[in-house]
């Protein structure tokens, strides 16, 4: 990974790279987060299956994270949990670069 990062980011250095983590099994729960920060990579995209703020602990704070609301809720709503998830997320985020989704 650190090596296709670092091609990428020779080749097109102004392109921000982000790395996703597969969820369950793939992911340990967030616990392979460190690794993945340390590939060089601008953002790093966790899924509703990480507790936000353990990302952000575990995630030096120069690289940003991209995340987190539940796809089931996106499409399910209601409404207002969406809102209220999203704003949950957006308090958590406390300032760092952030990409919702």
């Amino acid at each position: 990974q650190k090596q296709v990062v670092e091609t990428i980011k020779q080749r097109h250095p102004e392109t921000p790279v982000i790395i996703y983590m597969a969820p369950d099994a793939h992911s340990s729960h967030g616990q392979r987060l460190p690794q993945l920060a340390k590939t060089g990579v601008d953002i790093v995209s966790i899924d509703h299956t990480v507790d936000f703020a353990a990302a952000r602990d575990l995630v030096p704070d120069h690289i940003g994270l991209q995340g987190n609301l539940d796809p089931a809720l996106l499409r399910d709503g209601p409404l207002d949990k969406i809102k209220e998830e999203t704003e949950r997320i957006l308090a958590l985020s406390k300032g760092r670069h952030h990409i919702m989704n």
